[in-house]
């Protein structure tokens, strides 16, 4: 058990791999799939910078140290780590509220929280966010990538910058006047050269030759437009350094709202990225050993000058259609990187803006899924809600915002619906089917309960949910019986206020001279009754495994005293 756990947390599938002794075949199948995605995602990185709002060498060198670390650490064997479409608009938000200092700073603390979550085990939760959350954030993201980018590839002159989605749209239309017909002429070419691409030949890596044919065109027809080298300067071709970053505590405490969700996004996107292509290649991933990955990625990637990196379902899935099966493809996916760095990167100065915002306009629109965003306007009007609320908020009030209302509206909705669900606690008398077929074996219509004994059962996790309405139910009592039995054969976990709730319940007994049992209970759920003490209060001897031996003591009790009190404690004692 401690050996599979260990593995769960701590081993990567690189260790995984290399145990398995990779054929020569496998290994140069790798390698072919890591030079591919080097080319694919080179571009990407660069344009990813630029929607950050940084330097585009910052994104190139996120791909070089992050990619490098995902693929040697990472729980899937095909995970591809870089910087990503949406970290970059929540990276954006950073950089124009605490600026580039504040960005590494919350990278810092965001790397810390990942490395957390994984050591404690939360990898798993992970897959429990609501489609409620996902779907709107991930629709959203890309109308966000997709809108940010058309001033750009119109050549505006923006007069401020906008802060959501909506109030960037007002400013597009009051910058018209500034429409830039060569910038848009060269923005075009660039997005038809993508469409041809992904129609005709999808894994041409078409974002390298829409960069490359609008850097010919500027060049050669000399034409005014702006490049990246108009807007950043020339590009180093250094590889990257390892640096002290800036650190404050006062603006450690003013982003760390920020780090903290920026942790949440990173977990969510690389976890499902881990667990779908994982599964594309016939394998599990591993959730905590993720999230350990993704936290030393991205506290590297601060340390070398980058930005927030993530795994992304995008490049893993490329990765696999390139026929990567081991993380050997995303070790040389980074290198490959770093390689074209040293031998591009002065050139990549003649780039135009218009040409990096067809790049990620088209990849907004990839991410631009419709069909389950439209399904999910057919869920119950509560989900429809939530969904059209947190989608609202991530276009028109900020992203962080929406994607934690969305996580708090949902988890009070499951817990509402738990807590008001028909047999989440039930007496005795609905145990059975209306038919008057029993709905089990163990129904408490199959025993005889003894005069003056009530049941009142516990179906599900008995959890801070539904305490209000089991106090309902126990007020529904009123004074008749003598004898409760709550029975908790169903109850898989029980938390601090429900055991608050049953000593209370103890309490109330004693104060009206009932007397209560527990039965179905658990031996792991009756060492935490015994660690808070409720054992002692209740009595050891009132504390049942099943119903029958608890019905069995009652009738034992009710019978005249013909016994020596050894005997029938050996009689209580063979029952349980």
């Amino acid at each position: 058990m401690w050996k599979a756990l260990f593995t769960e947390i701590f081993v990567p599938q690189t260790i995984t791999w290399v145990q398995e002794r990779p054929s020569f075949k496998g290994i140069f199948n790798d390698i072919l799939a890591g030079l591919s995605m080097g080319a694919f995602c080179f571009p990407l990185a660069v344009a990813f910078a630029i929607a950050t709002g940084v330097e585009p060498i910052r994104g190139l060198y996120t791909a070089i140290i992050a990619g490098f670390l995902t693929a040697l650490f990472s729980g899937s064997r095909v995970q591809i780590g870089g910087p990503a479409g949406s970290l970059a608009v929540v990276s954006l938000l950073i950089v124009q509220k605490h600026g580039v200092d504040g960005l590494m700073i919350a990278t810092l603390l965001a790397g810390i929280l990942l490395v957390f979550f994984g050591i404690t085990r939360l990898g798993s939760l992970i897959k429990y966010i609501p489609d409620t959350v996902t779907i709107a954030y991930s629709t959203g993201i890309a109308l966000v990538i997709f809108s940010s980018q058309i001033h750009d590839l119109f050549g505006l002159t923006l007069s401020r910058n906008a802060s959501h989605f909506g109030e960037k749209w007002i400013i597009f239309f009051e910058a018209l006047p500034t429409f830039h017909l060569a910038s848009f002429f060269v923005g075009m070419l660039s997005l038809g050269v993508l469409i041809f691409c992904r129609i005709w030949i999808p894994r041409f890596p078409g974002s390298i030759l829409a960069l490359l044919l609008g850097a010919l065109i500027v060049w050669g027809l000399h034409l005014d437009v702006e490049t990246l080298g108009s807007r950043f300067g020339a590009l180093s071709n250094s590889l990257p350094t390892a640096s002290w970053p800036p650190f404050s505590l006062e603006k450690a405490k003013l982003v760390f709202h920020d780090s903290v969700m920026l942790a949440v996004l990173i977990a969510i996107e690389s976890t499902i990225a881990a667990v779908v292509t994982s599964g594309m290649v016939g394998q599990r991933a591993r959730h905590d050993c993720e999230l350990i990955a993704q936290g030393l990625s991205n506290l590297a990637s601060i340390f070398f000058g980058g930005i927030p990196s993530s795994g992304s379902l995008s490049r893993g899935s490329t990765n696999v259609r390139y026929g990567a099966r081991s993380p050997l493809a995303g070790i040389v996916h980074a290198l490959f990187i770093a390689v074209l760095l040293s031998a591009v990167a002065p050139l990549m100065q003649y780039i135009p803006a218009a040409s990096v915002a067809a790049v990620l306009m088209m990849l907004g629109w990839n991410m631009l899924d419709l069909k389950p965003f439209l399904k999910f306007f057919r869920a119950p009007r509560t989900d429809v809600i939530v969904f059209a609320l947190v989608f609202f908020l991530i276009l028109f009030v900020d992203i962080t915002v929406g994607v934690e209302v969305g996580i708090v509206l949902s988890t009070s909705l499951f817990i509402k619906r738990m807590s008001e669900h028909e047999h989440a606690v039930r007496f005795s008398d609905v145990f059975a089917d209306p038919s008057g077929n029993l709905l089990d074996p163990d129904c408490i219509d199959a025993s005889r309960v003894p005069p003056g004994v009530e049941v009142l059962e516990i179906n599900g996790p008995f959890f801070y949910g539904i305490v209000e309405r089991f106090k309902e139910m126990m007020d529904k009592l009123g004074p008749s019986p003598t004898l409760f039995i709550l029975r908790m054969r169903k109850v898989p976990f029980i938390d601090a206020t429900a055991m608050r709730a049953i000593d209370d319940l103890q309490e109330k007994c004693v104060l009206q001279n009932r007397r209560l049992l527990l039965s179905g209970v658990t031996p792991a759920m009756r060492a935490e009754l015994k660690r808070v003490g409720i054992e002692q209060k209740i009595g050891s001897e009132n504390i049942f495994p099943h119903i029958d031996a608890a019905l069995c003591h009652l009738r034992i009790l009710q019978q005249p005293a013909t016994v020596e009190p050894l005997a029938l404690s050996e009689t209580l004692f063979d029952l349980s």
